[in-house]
């Protein structure tokens, strides 16, 4: 039997300083806005770099940003899945645990652009698995 359960805080916060690509989620300009980006995690916050555009602009304004990483076995029908939510930051100075070969831009001219910091404030993961499963 299938079962879904909560996951714990830290058991969330361990696949999500795993991921390396996510995607991230906010509304900005009457529109909902969904992306994947590179992340990494660095003092309780989400990082991504962005250059001009739309994740920019929301970030400068400090919008509500959601970040989801998720992963599913087909074979056993289940998987998980992490949401970290928070008010986004542009900080010139950047994570400090050397996460800048981790959040490597797809395209070359973000490599230039800024730091965005997600500090999460709120982090829920759930998990479909086997009632025999017990974390």
């Amino acid at each position: 039997m299938r079962i879904i359960r909560d996951l714990s805080f830290e058991e969330a916060g361990r696949r999500l300083r795993r991921a390396h690509l996510a995607v991230l989620a906010f509304t900005w300009d009457d529109e909902i806005h969904v992306m994947p980006v590179n992340v990494g995690v660095d003092r309780n916050a989400v990082w991504f770099r962005a250059v001009a555009g739309v994740k920019l602009d929301a970030a400068t304004a400090g919008i509500r940003m959601a970040v989801h990483i998720h992963d599913s076995d087909v074979v056993e029908h289940g998987g998980w899945s992490v949401t970290a939510r928070g008010a986004a930051v542009v900080d010139p100075d950047g994570p400090t645990t050397g996460l800048l070969p981790q959040v490597r831009p797809w395209i070359e001219p973000a490599r230039g652009g800024a730091w965005v910091r997600i500090p999460i404030d709120r982090l829920d993961g759930r998990e479909l698995a086997s009632s025999t499963d017990h974390g």
